[in-house]
């Protein structure tokens, strides 16, 4: 009959202190040895109770493929003879099917809380993104209203630019046109003057002429007594 290694095996209690560091395969098994540390270093039980329960595990399970692959790797080629004298079971200290049961139970837990805690996280993920992309989008519009603004701004520059440009056009063209009118008003009036300076000098020519006539007129009347 397959049997459990003796509890006075020192491998038990390197296991459970620490000093025999082993990957155990079967999660159940695993637990209740992490379990059994921390109830060692937290001062909850000794040692020698720890190694109770876990040899009453092991022997609750001893037919299971698991516990011989996982009791190799602790005692190595001497995990299970069928020359070792079993310990009877009647020396447990504990109820096996209330350490499996409350085992299950915490393992549930821990599943549960496990997943609670991955679903808070993804939760708070999403949140982050969703945070993340309204942040960058409230700073894409931000961007894109500056760049409108500049462009408006800019645009507003070469308005003003243009504008001003147009009135001073314009103002140039009205000093050019006002030059103009000025000098052909000075042209008119020195033509009307030419002309009234003319008009004054034939009238003058006329009236010598009629002077000189008259004269003639008086001296040749003299003259032959006319």
């Amino acid at each position: 009959m397959k049997t459990i290694p003796s509890k006075d095996r020192k491998e038990w209690r390197l296991l459970l202190n620490g000093d025999l560091d082993v990957s155990l395969k079967n999660f159940f098994f695993q637990m209740k040895v992490t379990q059994a540390k921390n109830q060692i270093q937290s001062g909850k039980i000794d040692m020698e109770d720890a190694v109770d329960e876990i040899y009453q595990l092991c022997h609750k399970f001893r037919k299971a493929k698991f516990m011989d692959e996982d009791l190799h790797k602790i005692f190595g080629e001497t995990a299970a003879t069928d020359s070792t004298p079993e310990t009877s079971v009647s020396e447990t200290k504990i109820d096996i099917t209330s350490v499996e049961d409350t085992a299950e139970k915490e393992a549930r837990e821990k599943a549960e809380k496990a997943k609670l805690k991955e679903k808070e996280r993804i939760i708070e993920e999403i949140k982050r993104q969703e945070l993340e992309a309204r942040n960058q989008k409230i700073q894409s519009e931000k961007e894109e209203l500056e760049r409108i603004r500049k462009e408006l701004e800019e645009e507003r520059k070469r308005a003003k630019i243009l504008i001003e440009k147009q009135l001073e056009e314009e103002r140039k063209n009205k000093i050019i046109e006002l030059d103009k009118k000025t000098k052909l008003k000075e042209a008119e009036e020195q033509r009307k003057k030419a002309a009234e300076i003319e008009k004054q000098k034939i009238q003058n020519i006329k009236k010598n002429k009629k002077v000189t006539k008259r004269k003639k007129k008086s001296f040749w009347g003299f003259i032959f007594g006319k």
